[in-house]
């Protein structure tokens, strides 16, 4: 089972539900599961409401729509109700989901599979787009951390001039999220038996100035390039070969590196399991082999930021 952002958080929730145990043999979550300490659980793809809340999200809607019953609702339009898809949020009813994150990280997840789960550099944040004085970038920090955490994590993603701090504050938002799945990898090996691995990918497909965006490694993983009109060249060929190659032997064996998938198997880079004693995570795009999560300060300080927060 394979899902990129909103399939992602499906991917996680069927591997973590018992309804699905058994039905999935390894899973892939691209963009991305996070630790259930860091706040981006609840504003990104995998996050979730109370059924509580999503009873009274459904009552009001139905108040909107102008009607009272389930055969007036069959009435309504398709455009009207897709215009309501915004409030609809994956639910943690108890039965489909049955426990938060942080318990299934503690217990155990239904699915007990080996999984995939990486992020991209210009996502959950950060972005090539990212234009803010000192100032702005400092008062960033203070509304997401407060002031005590905020000094610390300018001091160490400091900025003098728009330049800098337009870099700081995509550093620290790219940090946060490898971090995370690591944070998250960590914890998932606690109970689990099988192996979990992580990417971080950061190769901007040509023809656009959004960098590595959000959803930009999926023509690499599919092998797809001839169905798209941007520029490629031969280095965007020879990348999707081999992410397609892990991915393909992913799907074959549970393990990236195992299933002859490329054409020279013997020079496709080594991407190892996750391990809570190693602060790195598969560099993918343009590079390959480890790539440092973050500095041990940097990383110490988003655990103890986290630490802070209420799990999700």
């Amino acid at each position: 089972m394979a899902g990129q952002s909103a399939g992602s958080a499906a991917v996680y929730h069927s591997v973590n539900s018992p309804l699905v145990k058994g039905l999935v043999a390894h899973a892939i979550a691209e963009s991305s599961i996070h630790y259930p300490y860091d706040p981006l659980c609840s504003t990104l793809a995998e996050n979730y409401v109370t059924l509580t809340t999503a009873e009274a999200t459904g009552e009001s809607t139905v108040e909107s729509f102008r009607v009272s019953s389930i055969a007036e609702l069959r009435e309504v339009d398709m455009g009207t109700l897709v215009s309501a898809m915004g409030s609809y949020h994956s639910v943690l009813d108890g039965y489909a989901i049955p426990t938060t994150y942080l318990e299934t990280l503690q217990n155990g997840p239904a699915n007990d599979v080996p999984l995939i789960t990486g992020n991209t550099k210009d996502e959950s944040g950060a972005s090539t787009s990212t234009n803010l004085t000192v100032a702005e970038y400092e008062a960033s920090l203070v509304a997401q951390y407060g002031e005590s955490f905020a000094a610390q994590f300018l001091a160490l993603y400091p900025a003098n001039d728009t330049e800098t701090a337009s870099a700081a504050y995509n550093a620290h938002y790219t940090d946060t999220s490898r971090v995370s799945s690591w944070l998250f990898a960590n914890d998932w090996l606690e109970p689990a038996a099988s192996p979990i691995y992580t990417y971080y990918w950061d190769h901007a497909p040509p023809g656009q100035d959004q960098g590595a965006y959000h959803e930009s490694e999926i023509n690499y993983v599919l092998n797809n390039l001839y169905l798209t009109d941007l520029p490629w060249a031969s280095e965007d060929y020879a990348i999707a070969a081999k992410m397609n190659a892990y991915w393909a032997n992913f799907v074959k064996t549970g393990d990236p590196n195992k299933g002859d998938s490329y054409i020279d198997s013997d020079s496709l880079v080594n991407w190892p399991e996750s391990l809570a004693a190693r602060n790195v995570t598969q560099h993918m795009g343009d590079g390959g082999g480890d790539q440092c999560i973050a500095d041990a300060a940097q990383v110490a300080l988003f655990e103890e930021f986290f630490a802070t927060q209420t799990p999700f």
